[in-house]
């Protein structure tokens, strides 16, 4: 009887390896997917809608009234606005995706940041005569980036006015959780009455490799690339992100972020 034994450690540890890079390489061809198909379509097809009301009104200006070129001055203001909140999004995804992004994380007043956002959003919410309501305190204090929950507060804010009925109600809140493991968070939630989703649309929500692409209730431009930085941006502050929908009722958007407790815990 002849009994041999192999160490294959260092042969598991490069297949590991092997795998891991494997699924590297595929995440990286599905972002440059990503980032073409947003270059070709979402981008370009804005921009012949935008091309053609200029030149509509540049060869038949003397010829339109008032009311027209007040619609279409109403349309390219609206086209212009979905065109830079898209390319804002594809500049801060590019330079996560490039890894030059850095992270500079404090205490923050989440309530302050919630209040700036709807000022600036409200603007948007009044054209489609959308009620906003915040629940949230000034005296919420969470740790974050200050740039990044800019960003996450921005997009699903915007996502709940493009999906929202024109009349509809946008709420923001906090829940308070009796969960022992969630006490060093905040969940902060944003929640709409609009379109809502089907479970198929809500499988694909904050993947990369899955194209989204959905109109607002108005037209609104929509690539699913907000909610990529949204799911990026949050994981990076070790918080977390998901949501609740049904079609029809509205969609629930939540995510957490340690608070004072766990940055006194660091």
């Amino acid at each position: 009887m002849v009994l041999i034994i192999r160490d294959i450690s260092e042969r598991k540890k490069s297949e590991l390896i092997l795998q891991q890079k494997t699924k590297e390489l595929a995440e990286l061809n599905a972002s440059k997917d990503k980032f073409f198909s947003i270059i070709a379509h979402d981008i370009k097809s804005p921009f012949t809608g935008f091309l053609g009301l200029t030149k509509i009104m540049v060869e038949e200006f003397h010829d339109l009234s008032k009311k027209e070129m007040h619609d279409f001055s109403i349309s390219l203001q609206k086209s212009a606005e979905n065109l830079y909140s898209l390319l804002e999004n594809l500049l801060e995804w590019a330079r996560m995706q490039r890894g030059v992004t850095e992270l500079n994380q404090k205490s923050c007043n989440i309530g302050n940041f919630v209040r700036i956002n709807l000022e600036i959003a409200n603007e948007f919410a009044k054209q489609k005569d959308i009620k906003i309501i915040s629940n949230i305190p000034e005296s919420i204090e969470v740790n974050a980036d200050h740039q990044m929950i800019n960003t996450v507060l921005r997009n699903l804010i915007s996502n709940a006015i493009k999906f929202t009925p024109r009349g509809g109600t946008i709420e923001l809140g906090t829940i308070n959780s009796s969960d022992d493991a969630m006490s060093s968070f905040e969940c902060i939630y944003i929640k709409d009455n609009g379109l809502g989703m089907d479970s198929l649309t809500l499988g694909k929500l904050f993947q990369i490799d899955q194209k989204i692409s959905r109109p607002g209730t108005e037209g609104e431009l929509s690539t699913g690339l907000g909610l990529l930085l949204c799911k990026e941006f949050i994981e990076k502050l070790d918080g977390r992100i998901w949501v609740e929908s049904e079609v029809g009722k509205g969609s629930t958007f939540y995510f957490t972020l340690p608070n004072n407790t766990q940055l006194l815990r660091v």
